[in-house]
């Protein structure tokens, strides 16, 4: 289980007490300005990183909504302002824009082609292999593979 990191909780994502559930909000929150908080994009990273070994969450996702993303933020990936939400980014992700499924690369996401649309997505962070894999975690099917482009050992959060 992932537990998030309400520091670097956009305003407009509202987590439960025991920060485990992400919530979108219409109205944002009163938050103070933090270095790691993420100011333009409504995101938020888990409370604990790996830099190395293997370690594998479960998401579900919201089926109802049009913007949803699911993946992996190098520690130094920026935070604030406008940036890559892309591996160029030093951010690794799937999701849902604008009602369509997309795996999110730069300079635009590419569309995903899914013979079903999962509830819950199975991330798996593999050091050893460079990869971060995405699966439907209640069918098995990958969904995407991503190589790991990092040149050193860096911490990599959910």
């Amino acid at each position: 289980d992932v537990t998030w990191d309400p520091d670097t909780a956009h305003p407009l994502l509202q987590l439960s007490a025991d920060s485990r559930c992400v919530e979108r909000q219409e109205t944002p929150q009163l938050l103070p300005r933090r270095t790691g908080r993420f100011d333009t994009e409504r995101c938020v990273v888990g409370d604990e990183g790996f830099d190395g070994g293997r370690h594998a969450w479960v998401v579900e996702v919201a089926q109802g909504g049009h913007w949803w993303a699911v993946g992996v933020a190098a520690g130094s990936a920026r935070r604030t302002g406008s940036f890559d939400f892309s591996p160029e980014g030093k951010i690794w992700a799937v999701g849902k824009l604008m009602g369509h499924h997309r795996v999110f690369t730069a300079p635009h996401p590419k569309p995903l082609a899914l013979n079903h649309v999962p509830q819950r997505i199975h991330v798996l962070l593999d050091h050893a292999t460079g990869q971060v894999v995405f699966s439907d975690a209640d069918s098995w099917a990958v969904i995407f593979i991503f190589p790991l482009s990092l040149s050193a050992r860096e911490r990599l959060y959910p």
